[in-house]
């Protein structure tokens, strides 16, 4: 093998990697809540066919699991890399804070403000949910390694799992089936 070969694998795997990792999370997580609402007889409706690869850009939440009171309406939200912050703005923005380590020395820098969008959390809602709780999840899978709220004088804090932002709560995959738990 070259050289000019061998750089190009090693490119295309820093850059793949992120999207590999992503993909067999969400795997993961598949299995993860479907063996979840199985045991729990607990029902999941997915609102569309690969509902487990949902991205942030699309609005329509992507599964509700469905208990005797309660309807939780998930959306997927993913985080490429482990080693990042996401950071919610009292504007409804948000964006992510990205760490590499060089020589023992830490550097970080934000991306670009995105708008948090307006998930709907009634796609292909059903009638007969009417009468239950719902509740509006924001799944982070996979998550990265922290989550803050930033309020508009640039203080942060950090976001607790099942804590509220924009009408929707936010949790990793572990926390939010225990909490279905409880």
């Amino acid at each position: 093998m070259t050289g000019g070969h061998c750089l190009f694998g090693i490119i295309a795997w820093v850059v793949l990697y992120p999207y590999v990792r992503c993909f067999f999370k969400r795997l993961q997580c598949y299995f993860k809540v479907k063996r979840f609402c199985k045991k729990r007889n607990f029902q999941l409706e997915k609102t569309h066919c690969f509902w487990f690869l949902g991205r942030k850009c699309d609005r329509a939440c992507d599964f509700y699991i469905v208990t005797q009171n309660d309807l939780y309406a998930v959306k997927l939200f993913a985080m490429l890399h482990r080693r990042s912050m996401l950071i919610f703005r009292e504007d409804g923005t948000y964006f992510i804070r990205r760490f590499v380590n060089v020589m023992w020395i830490i550097n970080s820098w934000n991306s670009k403000l995105k708008p948090l969008l307006n998930y709907g959390f009634r796609h292909k809602y059903k009638d007969e949910w009417r009468k239950k709780i719902p509740h509006n999840i924001l799944l982070v899978n996979p998550v990265s390694m922290d989550i803050f709220r930033q309020a508009m004088n640039g203080y942060e804090e950090a976001v607790g799992l099942g804590d509220e932002i924009g009408g929707m709560k936010i949790y990793a995959l572990s926390r939010f089936l225990s909490s279905l738990e409880e």
